[in-house]
């Protein structure tokens, strides 16, 4: 073996993983369906934004043209942030029947996952009308209206919401803004399956009313005392996105532009400049100090190699 061949096999074992590394730190891959605030979302919601497709392309990362894997420094682009709200906004139009507070809540969310102030939470509050004492005094045709045991799934109020998942979750059944459509559901309800009886149907109410009262009452405090199973955490140390935090400007009546259904323009995404330099530099100055090392030892093989050599018999090289 001679002299650059053990230089440069040696060197190699450190610029492999080198190049790995920074490979996989230029952008983590796409995780806001594990946040609270992606399961509190309407199931119409839900699939605008992340939710699998018959093609297995999740909605907004196709329509950006974001390639698998899937990953933040292409989503959370803040050149694509116009595309990506225009966009949100016509699904759920279409798929949530033109609600407006989908539409922003869908926007926010997007907005404020990628500018990672998203908050981690140990536990999400779920939907437990069925254990209050309230609930087990209504009679059984209010119940089913309600929630009518495990076979039920998410429960008949949280399916009428699109709040669908087993358990379902207090965020989206309670949500202020479904208030009217639950009440309308539940006077339905109560009307055809108990007889018309209208102590029925103000209790179904009474009984959402109430609860819903307490539990976002509750959601207020462990909020704002940051106590509780569900004290929130710092999703991470940096935005998501590059340059600004993104602002969600779209609206119900925007249409997608150009860079929602081509190729993304040519602005880099990712990690800042300073990050780089940073996951760049540390690695490489340990990289240049082993090189000395390797060159050194290198040195002192090839004159150890030279002296053998020499004191070899006539004709024969010793090896190298």
């Amino acid at each position: 073996m001679d002299f650059s061949s053990c230089f440069l096999n040696t060197i190699s074992i450190f610029l492999i993983p080198l190049f790995s590394h920074f490979a996989a730190a230029s952008g983590g891959t796409v995780s806001i369906t594990q946040f609270p605030a992606f399961s509190t979302q309407r199931y119409c919601v839900q699939e605008c934004i992340y939710s699998g497709r018959t093609n297995g392309a999740p909605p907004l990362p196709w329509s950006l043209s974001c390639n698998q894997p899937y990953s933040d420094s292409c989503m959370c682009r803040t050149d694509l942030a116009s595309s990506a709200s225009s966009m949100l906004a016509d699904c759920i139009n279409s798929a949530c029947s033109d609600s407006p507070p989908d539409i922003t809540s869908a926007q926010s969310l997007y907005s404020a996952y990628c500018a990672s102030s998203l908050p981690l939470v140990s536990a999400i509050p779920t939907l437990s009308i069925e254990s209050q004492e309230a609930f087990s005094s209504l009679r059984g045709c209010v119940q089913d209206c309600i929630y009518s045991g495990p076979s039920d799934g998410s429960g008949a109020l949280p399916r009428a919401l699109q709040c669908w998942g087993t358990p379902a979750y207090d965020g989206c059944v309670c949500r202020s803004d479904m208030v009217s459509t639950a009440n309308s559901f539940l006077t339905i309800c109560a009307s055809k399956y108990c007889s018309g009886n209208t102590d029925d149907i103000a209790s179904a109410v009474s009984a959402y009313t109430a609860y819903c009262d307490g539990a976002m009452n509750k959601a207020a405090v462990t909020a704002a005392t940051g106590g509780g199973a569900a004290a929130s955490t710092a999703a991470s140390t940096g935005a998501r996105n590059t340059g600004t935090s993104v602002k969600a400007t779209g609206s119900a009546s925007s249409s997608p532009t150009s860079s929602s259904t081509g190729a993304p323009s040519s602005g880099k995404g990712g990690l800042s400049t300073g990050a780089i330099v940073g996951i760049v530099v540390g690695p490489l100055c340990s990289i240049l100090v082993a090189g000395a090392t390797i060159y050194m030892r290198c040195i002192r093989h090839k004159k150890k190699m030279e002296v053998l050599e020499t004191q070899s018999p006539s004709g024969i090289k010793a090896w190298r």
